[in-house]
């Protein structure tokens, strides 16, 4: 799953198969990431988790803690994954990995200790490509993904158990208000005028606007793009 200019560490499925034989139960494996630039120099390392994880602390790293998110340093059972149905389908791709990492992970989630993959940020992947196009794909794709994430967490809500999990909880449904609704806030001004409306209803049922300041710089947003956008 990764792109050419991806690295594996040697030691990648060594790690990853030792996770797999001593969690049966697992489906979802992940190696910690590190993140280099086009010429390989490192950017950033990914955050050091426990070994195993429950379902609701890998959402609260995954969303709350900033885990780094790629496709190609996770590994899926496959009999699980086609029993869901295969790669959760998105527009361009996009979040099809992280929402396929979120259905896999009802049994647990395991990580290797080390690093054993390195994800080059080079500049055209596709989060850094714009265009009107792209970016109206990127953000209908992101709405779908995140009515999943408020279906699939609802659910989740009922069977937390303790104080502790309801924390967690909460603090995972603030980081997915704070980046991804917000992210469907501002790419609602490339949308074409229906889709817009699609996702100035679900946010305002959602309580993100508010009033008729809101409204009218929700609008007055997407009407200010409409020059440079090909409807």
């Amino acid at each position: 799953m990764a792109s050419d200019d991806d690295v594996y560490e040697p030691q990648f499925l060594e790690e990853i198969d030792k996770l797999t034989v001593k969690y049966p139960e697992v489906d979802l494996f992940r190696a910690r990431v590190r993140l280099i630039d086009g010429e390989g120099n490192l950017l950033e390392k990914d955050i050091l988790v426990e070994e195993f994880l429950t379902q609701l602390d890998f959402l609260y790293y995954f969303f709350h803690k900033g885990l780094q998110k790629c496709v190609a340093h996770y590994v899926f059972r496959n009999t699980t994954l086609k029993t869901k149905g295969g790669f959760f389908d998105l527009p361009l791709a996009w979040g099809s990995d992280d929402a396929t990492a979120v259905m896999l992970s009802e049994n647990g989630e395991c990580n290797t200790p080390s690093i054993c993959f390195s994800f080059r940020s080079s500049g055209i992947n596709i989060s850094m490509q714009g265009g009107i196009k792209i970016l109206r794909e990127k953000t209908r794709s992101r709405y779908i993904f995140i009515c999943f994430l408020d279906e699939y967490l609802l659910n989740l809500k009922n069977k937390l158990k303790s104080k502790y999990e309801a924390t967690r909880y909460n603090k995972i449904i603030c980081s997915l208000r704070g980046f991804y609704v917000n992210s469907l806030y501002i790419g609602a001004e490339f949308s074409t005028y229906k889709d817009m409306m699609t996702y100035y209803r679900y946010l305002s049922q959602k309580g993100l606007i508010t009033g008729r300041l809101d409204k009218l710089h929700f609008f007055w947003t997407w009407l200010r793009a409409y020059k440079v956008r090909k409807v």
